[in-house]
């Protein structure tokens, strides 16, 4: 992993707007991507820029070819979250007022195979940001980045999920980590720090990493090149999850830090529910080539939650935000990104 820190504000205005903590994976030597695909932290420092604010950040070793995806405008200076000295001299020079905190390790699967990096990466680093902004008096508004993993397996009855549902994922790395670090939320509350919480439901769309519509999108992809059988694996597809385009929600977490009051959780999801055989039908419908879909039975994980859905009325009261993008359109367009990429390759099959 490559942690990256972004700071953006406005030279010249009367408030500084952000400081973003974002997580870059180096993709599996296996896949051979000569590029980092900087999913929501890309998509969150673009739209910052668009809006015409400096943005400054740092990795752990500057810039270099794991941040070059990054719009130009954003300035690189080298630092890492698990120093906390470093940082906190970081923030000293900056002395940012607004936060976006994206880092961590994000993959259960992952947290399930090393708790100890999870437990790292999701609450330690998290609370040495907050010791280093209060040892450097820098006062801030922060927006944590949760995920709706920590809900579980809801009950049909729990559905749409609110704030307030039952917190059933508990027991498992990913989402003990992150329960511990939402916590942290009211920790440093008395520290003067403003933390608010977004629990994010499924995000799609251009420039993600393998996981379900990003990976069949790809798997479409490399068959339309000629570098793969005509056959798609897939695992269950009557499990439904809410997916919202990843610009609707970058869009709303730059609203919540804008609008939304410290101290308080919001839920962040379409309010829809799609299956996953919904998904893969109307991505082969926009396939170029003839695929085959082919079940595979060590894709099935009998404890899948068989529906997940947000009820995010309390985002949208605050902010006024609702999706925009439709779900046709963030197919398309993460199809035609891994169109971009993986057409010229080809391999033996």
């Amino acid at each position: 992993f490559v942690t990256l820190y972004l700071c953006v504000f406005l030279r010249r205005g009367v408030w500084r707007h952000g400081f973003f903590f974002l997580r870059l994976r180096r993709p599996p030597r296996s896949t051979r991507f000569p590029y980092t695909t900087l999913f929501r932290s890309g998509h969150l420092a673009e739209l910052v820029v668009t809006q015409g604010h400096q943005v400054f950040g740092c990795s752990r070793h500057g810039r270099s070819a794991e941040v070059d995806p990054l719009p130009p405008e954003v300035e690189i200076a080298a630092c890492d979250l698990s120093q906390p000295e470093a940082v906190r001299g970081y923030l000293e020079h900056v002395r940012p007022e607004r936060i976006f905190l994206l880092a961590g390790m994000s993959n259960p699967g992952q947290c399930l195979r090393q708790p100890r990096e999870a437990f790292r990466q999701n609450y330690e680093t998290t609370r040495n940001l907050y010791e280093a902004l209060t040892g450097a008096g820098v006062r801030a508004k922060i927006l944590f980045v949760s995920s709706s993993y920590v809900y579980g397996a809801p009950d049909p009855g729990d559905l749409p999920l609110k704030e307030s549902a039952p917190l059933r994922g508990r027991g498992h790395p990913y989402t003990d980590s992150k329960l511990q670090a939402e916590q942290l939320m009211d920790d440093y509350d008395d520290a003067g720090l403003d933390i608010l919480c977004v629990r994010s439901f499924n995000n799609a769309g251009p420039r993600q990493k393998l996981h379900l519509i990003a990976e069949w999108a790809r798997q479409i992809a490399r068959i339309e090149a000629g570098a793969l059988k005509a056959e798609l694996c897939h695992g269950n597809l009557d499990v439904r999850r809410d997916w919202t385009d990843v610009r609707d929600v970058v869009r709303a977490y730059a609203l919540l830090l804008e609008h939304a009051e410290a101290g308080q959780v919001y839920n962040l999801g379409s309010g829809v529910a799609r299956s996953a055989r919904e998904v893969l039908d109307r991505l082969l419908g926009m396939a170029r080539v003839s695929v085959r879909p082919l079940e595979d039975p060590e894709l099935l994980r009998p404890n899948d939650s068989p529906e997940v859905r947000a009820d995010a009325s309390r985002l949208r009261a605050v902010t006024g935000w609702k999706p925009e993008i439709d779900f046709e359109t963030t197919l398309r367009d993460t199809l035609d990104y891994w169109r971009e990429r993986e057409g010229d390759r080809k391999s033996v099959v």
